[in-house]
């Protein structure tokens, strides 16, 4: 079975997609077998942004001019059955879909985006115990300041085409792997 690390928060503009991505291309570099799989529905932006495809069949493997192998689907059926294909398996999606709530439900880990003005209060904490309460795994929060327009961040060339420097892939890489190794809870 694959590590499955789950890019997700009920919001939407938080940099799910530009962080799974970003998370896909940084893995790929060193490790042959990675899936991205876009669970956000009518979107389709990850699958857009990896495959440059606008029309993607659901359920269909692609590989990524950029290395990993990505699928958009928009139900459980939809999910490849060979797992053993990839080591990383990236969800992107709210976890309010069926495909990705059954996919949050095997990870090891939840990347969350959040952006600067929505961790202020308690809200945002409520939020983050609740995701850790219904999956009971470990919670690794990124402050994305890239689509704030309070906060300045990557320049907003990269935001639009939804892609980071590779630096911020490097980093993002970084901070999963200490969280898969156990530096990441909300309690």
């Amino acid at each position: 079975m694959p590590v499955i690390i789950g890019v997700t928060n009920r919001k939407g503009g938080v940099g799910k997609t530009t962080i799974a991505c970003a998370l896909a291309r940084a893995y790929a570099v060193g490790e042959p077998g990675v899936l991205l799989v876009d669970c956000d529905g009518d979107q389709r932006d990850a699958f857009w942004l990896s495959t440059g495809c606008d029309e993607p069949q659901s359920g269909a493997v692609v590989r990524s001019p950029l290395g990993y192998d990505v699928v958009w689907v928009t139900d459980t059926s939809d999910l490849p059955q060979e797992w053993v294909r990839w080591s990383i398996v990236i969800m992107d999606g709210r976890p309010s879909t069926e495909a990705a709530h059954a996919l949050l439900q095997e990870a090891q880990l939840l990347v969350v985006p959040v952006l600067p003005r929505d961790v202020r209060g308690r809200a945002a904490e409520r939020r983050m115990r609740s995701l850790a309460r219904e999956y009971h795994v470990p919670i690794l929060v990124i402050m994305n300041r890239c689509n704030d327009s309070t906060e300045v961040g990557v320049p907003e060339s990269h935001v639009t085409e939804g892609w980071l420097p590779p630096e911020c892939g490097d980093l993002l890489l970084e901070l999963v792997v200490d969280a898969l190794r156990g530096g990441a809870t909300w309690e």
